[in-house]
């Protein structure tokens, strides 16, 4: 069962992190529009829609799975944010 909170916090976590790495006037606002579309899409979406999945090409991305459901879409933005981080940043994360 997918934790909608976990989700919600997750993005953001990625809302924020993006909003100190980038010019806030020119990109802060187009983030906070598509974060805030998938935050209400994911809130309209059923269990059962959530559950329904199809394969994917495990080779494209890291956390690709052979079968992978709408929840699992919906948490591989963040992921894979999360893994690029450091690149976007240049290593001046720490």
């Amino acid at each position: 069962m997918l934790d909608r909170q976990a989700v919600v916090d997750d993005y953001e976590k990625a809302r924020r992190t993006f909003h100190a790495l980038l010019d806030e006037a020119r990109t802060g606002a187009a983030f906070d529009r598509v974060t805030g579309l998938q935050e209400r899409r994911l809130a309209k979406e059923s269990e059962e829609d959530l559950a329904r999945g199809m394969h994917y090409p495990v080779r494209w991305d890291p956390f690709f799975k052979d079968f992978m459901t709408l929840a699992d879409l919906y948490r591989y933005p963040v992921q894979h944010f999360d893994l690029r981080h450091d690149q976007l940043t240049l290593g001046l994360s720490g």
